[in-house]
């Protein structure tokens, strides 16, 4: 393989793993914390959010969401958004 077209694909392959982070990074940070919440626990049936009750912004990033659950038993989440969720 040529110098020129190794360096041609190596740049190819590093600008699509840069778009690959960027959209996942704007994707999580587009979330609004009450959806953060349900993607983490889509896969726990029982403890998955069915409806939000309260969200209190406790501070810069943090949020005390309080919400029910599946089963009906009131529960609190605390998210804490940060530049990387990934």
């Amino acid at each position: 393989m040529k110098k020129g077209t190794l360096i041609l694909v190596i740049s190819i392959v590093c600008v699509f793993t840069i778009g690959i982070i960027s959209i996942v990074i704007v994707r999580n940070n587009t979330l609004s914390p009450y959806d953060f919440l349900m993607k983490k626990m889509e896969n726990d049936y029982a403890r998955k959010p069915a409806e939000m009750l309260h969200q209190v912004n406790i501070d810069e990033g943090e949020y005390l969401i309080f919400y029910k659950d599946q089963r009906g038993i009131v529960a609190c989440a605390i998210i804490k958004k940060k530049a990387f969720l990934i």
